[in-house]
């Protein structure tokens, strides 16, 4: 549906927000080298929405914007890919992001563990030099 109704809106925005928390909430770093593949994805997509409007599945465009009968045809494409390119560069850089801010997490948490582990260390040395004089003194 190419008209902005609620559930076209809501389906669109649901989309948006589940690929935000997954990069939230996932391990995986997007990296520039893997542009190719979401721009192959992009590019696979609209050659799938040429055919099905080219052989009749659907009667209309579901984007108006992707309408090649247009004089225009050229600048929407062109501006589709620059806009793929920049929101893909900002999903990098935010996933890079993240990953800094996750294992400088893990990093203190690692330096709090051996800092413990180094205190528990030292007093149970400390219980066993007391334990032995202890029994040292009963003996």
């Amino acid at each position: 549906d190419s008209n902005p109704s609620f559930w076209n809106c809501t389906f669109h925005l649901a989309t948006t927000i589940s690929i935000i928390i997954e990069l939230a909430l996932n391990r995986m770093t997007v990296k520039l080298m893997h542009m190719p593949f979401g721009l192959s994805w992009a590019m696979l997509y609209t050659s799938f929405i040429w055919l099905t409007v080219w052989l009749g599945g659907v009667s209309s465009w579901p984007y108006p914007f992707l309408d090649t009968s247009t004089p225009y045809c050229l600048l929407w494409y062109s501006g589709l890919v620059i806009c793929f390119l920049v929101y893909f560069c900002l999903f990098t850089f935010l996933s890079q992001t993240k990953m800094k801010w996750h294992e400088s997490y893990l990093h203190s948490v690692e330096e709090a563990k051996q800092l413990g582990l180094e205190s528990d260390l030292l007093g149970a040395r400390d219980n066993t030099y007391a334990m032995r004089s202890y029994s040292q003194e009963i003996i």
